[in-house]
C-alpha cells in the first residue's frame, strides 16, 4: 500500500516535470514567434521605404522628362524616355508586389503568434489546476500520515503499564 502512494507521488512528481518542460517549450515557442513577427515588421517597413523611394525617383524623372518635352526632344531620346518610364513603372508594379508580400507574410506571422499566445495561456490555465492538484494531493498525503502516525501511537501500549493493559 505505501510502495502506490509513494509510486503515485513518483508519478506525480514525473508528470509536474513533463508540464513545466511543456510549458518551456511553449514560451520558446512564442518568443521565436515573436522574433519572427519583429523581423517581419522590419521587412515590411524596408519594402516600404523602397517603395517610397522609388516613387519620388519616379516623379522626378517624370518631372525631368516633362521638362525635356518643354525643350524638344528628338524621336529617339523621347523612345528612351518612354522606356525608361516604364522600366521605372514596372520596378514600382514589383516594388509594390514585394510590399504586399510582405504585409500578407506579417498579418500570417501576427496570427501564428496569436494562436501560439493563446495556446500559452491556456497551457498556463492548466499548469495552475495541475499544481494545485498536486499540492492538494501532498497536503491530504502529509495529513493521512500524520493520523495514520497518530492513529499508531495511540495503538502503543504505555510505557510502564503491564502487558495487555489498554488504556
Amino acid at each position: 500500500m505505501l510502495w502506490k502512494k509513494t509510486m503515485k507521488k513518483a508519478d506525480l512528481y514525473s508528470l509536474q516535470a513533463l508540464r513545466l518542460l511543456r510549458e518551456q517549450r511553449a514560451a520558446a515557442h512564442l518568443g521565436a514567434q515573436r522574433e519572427r513577427c519583429r523581423d517581419s515588421h522590419t521587412e515590411l517597413d524596408q519594402a516600404r521605404e523602397k517603395l517610397r523611394l522609388h516613387r519620388e525617383q519616379l516623379a522626378q524623372e517624370a518631372e525631368q522628362a516633362v521638362g525635356q518635352l518643354s525643350e524638344g526632344l528628338s524621336v529617339s531620346e523621347w523612345k528612351v524616355v518612354q522606356e525608361r518610364l516604364k522600366q521605372l513603372h514596372d520596378e514600382r508594379k514589383a516594388l509594390q508586389a514585394d510590399a504586399d508580400n510582405a504585409v500578407l507574410n506579417l498579418e500570417t506571422e501576427e496570427q501564428a503568434r496569436k494562436r501560439l499566445r493563446q495556446a500559452h495561456l491556456e497551457q498556463l490555465k492548466k499548469s495552475r489546476a495541475w499544481q494545485n492538484l498536486v499540492e492538494q494531493r501532498m497536503r491530504n498525503d502529509a495529513r493521512a500520515s500524520e493520523q495514520r502516525d497518530e492513529a499508531d501511537q495511540a495503538d502503543l501500549p504505555v510505557k510502564g503499564s503491564p502487558p495487555g493493559d489498554e488504556r
